[in-house]
């Protein structure tokens, strides 16, 4: 009886399959962890959103200049309107794993916050814009813009959260 094992061209045979096989999904996957990323963001440019929904609710219809301006009701800021309170932080930010960063811009009145101020995002950046004054309930239009997966390319995502 005699043993047989693989020849040394069988097994680079499965070696290169193998290495074809990775090359196909590796991009694929690394572009799903992008896409799932921005997705994550878009959601939380949806939370802010329902934050400064609810400030006007509760702020006769005014939204915050920002994130220190209170509501006329409650006397409450936007921090406190946050899910969890003003003791919970914002979200994580999806590319970097720390707190996400948002810039609040109140852009004063006359302003078109569609336009960002900060026009590169870094990834998973949140900017609030609006046409209010600082530390005021007085904004009658705002936009939340949120930052892509691509740094240093005016890197905002497609999607902004406005109310015009």
């Amino acid at each position: 009886m005699r043993n047989r094992g693989f020849t040394l061209i069988e097994l680079m045979v499965v070696v290169v399959i193998i290495g074809i096989l990775a090359a196909i999904a590796i991009p694929n996957f690394m572009r799903m962890q992008q896409r799932a990323k921005e997705s994550s963001v878009k959601g939380n440019m949806h939370t802010l959103q329902l934050c400064v929904e609810d400030f006007a609710t509760l702020n006769a219809g005014s939204y915050p200049g920002d994130n220190n301006a209170t509501t006329i009701e409650t006397g409450e800021t936007l921090e406190d309107l946050k899910p969890g309170g003003a003791a919970a932080k914002w979200f994580d930010n999806p590319f970097t794993g720390a707190p996400t960063t948002i810039n609040w811009q109140p852009q004063g009145p006359g302003a078109n916050p569609k336009t960002p101020v900060n026009g590169d995002l870094n990834p998973g950046e949140l900017e609030y814009g609006n046409d209010g004054t600082a530390g005021n309930g007085d904004a009658q239009k705002y936009a939340i813009h949120g930052g892509d997966a691509t740094l240093g390319n005016g890197s905002n995502l497609a999607l902004i959260l406005s109310n015009y």
